[in-house]
């Protein structure tokens, strides 16, 4: 067994550096997705743990690496609600005269207001 001095490239036979490149790559993914905020800050972290022994000659050596990357923006649309061959259903497109049942009353409730009792605005 040859004897090194232990550095981050050598460190567990460079796992760290594989480690380091795979949140790399998720770092770069998440920055090209238009789905994301660009100006948001991407983070990674690396800690190295090392618990040692009671004589203090060895120690064993966790590492642990991850990235923090914003989530996807979120999305808003429209939904009409009534009923269809009597099924309730919902289209995402301003329904078209007939496509519902005959009699139905539809309301938009505008995104904001969804959940809220009727008449009790955001």
């Amino acid at each position: 067994m040859s004897e090194h001095v232990v550095s981050l490239t050598n460190l567990n036979s460079g796992a760290v550096i594989d480690l380091f490149d795979q949140e790399l790559k998720k770092v770069v993914e998440n920055i090209g997705d238009p789905n994301t905020n660009p100006k948001a800050k991407r983070e990674i972290t690396l800690r190295v743990i090392f618990a040692p022994n009671e004589d203090r000659n060895q120690a064993a050596v966790g590492i642990d690496i991850k990235s923090k990357l914003p989530g996807h923006r979120g999305s808003v649309t429209a939904v009409w609600f009534g009923r269809k061959d009597g099924k309730q259903v919902a289209v995402e497109s301003d329904p078209t005269p007939g496509l519902f049942d005959q009699g139905n009353k539809l309301k938009m409730v505008p995104m904001g207001n969804v959940g809220r009792p009727e008449g009790e605005q955001k």
